[in-house]
């Protein structure tokens, strides 16, 4: 079964999951730099994806995780993938969130044989994307990792943003700190514990703070950022224009950079990426004039 947060008024309250409560399957959705993300089912009837992040290589830290729960959990879109709540216990700590049927959008939108429907489809998901990240704006938060891997689909064909790994918080140079924490401390009444609350300022004066050493997906990244001149609300509508691209041709972008270039090759590439050169025209992409 598939819910949502309006599905759960009771439970939504409390984001501190047990262990105890999720059965976990033996299927896997997925597998990224710091974790494993697995399928569940949390109190017998609700069908989750679990993201467990590990912290022993030091790629991922505690602090990483606090910051990309509270990102998440307060996120109240219909556009962005909610968060059911955290698991805190044991070596890797865990991440719940609802079961998208269809996958991914590149996966989903691939099951298309007829390019008019696929392309109808591709055109509602955009629109669910720049939804989604049209209000992560309005709350001040840049997602900083934005790229199709990072889009889910609903049973309605709906889009969802998820994975907030990246995502940076934003404030007034004239105004206190986000609180650098919200999740509750540990003790014996964690289920009566009132849903934490965080209320961004607006994006007057903002500045941005990375956490951590990892810093995104560089095909993504628009060349200001490559450049390392910081994170703003432009890298995402850079990173959601080869997102476009990326779905609306179903090709790989930057075919030319493979795993096996060497880091001179690989800095070469990212050099004329930030110089301006354009990207060679994928092949498989259909005329402008017919779009």
């Amino acid at each position: 079964m598939e819910i949502g947060r309006e599905d759960l008024p009771g439970l939504w309250r409390f984001w501190e999951i047990q262990e105890s409560e999720v059965t976990f399957t033996q299927e896997k959705l997925g597998k990224g730099g710091v974790g494993t993300v697995m399928r569940g089912l949390w109190q017998g009837q609700v069908d989750v994806a679990v993201k467990s992040v590990e912290f022993k290589d030091g790629s991922y830290s505690y602090k990483e995780f606090n910051q990309e729960a509270r990102v998440w959990y307060n996120m109240t879109s219909r556009r962005l993938l909610p968060l059911y709540g955290i698991i805190t216990t044991g070596t890797e700590w865990r991440f719940l969130s609802p079961f998208m049927e269809n996958g991914d959008a590149m996966s989903h939108l691939a099951k298309f044989q007829d390019a008019t429907e696929r392309h109808k489809m591709t055109l509602s998901l955009l629109r669910d994307i720049a939804e989604g990240m049209e209000y992560l704006h309005s709350r001040n938060v840049v997602h900083a990792d934005l790229k199709p891997e990072q889009i889910l689909v609903d049973r309605n064909g709906r889009a969802v943003v998820t994975d907030f790994g990246f995502s940076k918080v934003g404030r007034s140079k004239q105004q206190e700190p986000v609180p650098s924490t919200i999740i509750p401390a540990a003790s014996s009444t964690t289920t009566s514990a009132r849903r934490p609350i965080i209320t961004f300022p607006d994006t007057t004066g903002v500045t941005f703070t990375v956490t951590g050493g990892r810093w995104g997906t560089p095909k993504y990244m628009s060349p200001e950022r490559l450049l390392g001149k910081g994170t703003t609300t432009n890298d995402d509508v850079y990173a959601f224009g080869i997102t476009i691209l990326a779905l609306w041709t179903l090709a790989p972008v930057y075919p030319q950079f493979k795993a096996s270039l060497t880091q001179e090759e690989q800095d070469a590439l990212w050099e004329n990426i930030c110089n301006g050169e354009l990207r060679p025209h994928p092949a498989s992409a259909p005329d402008p004039a017919h779009m």
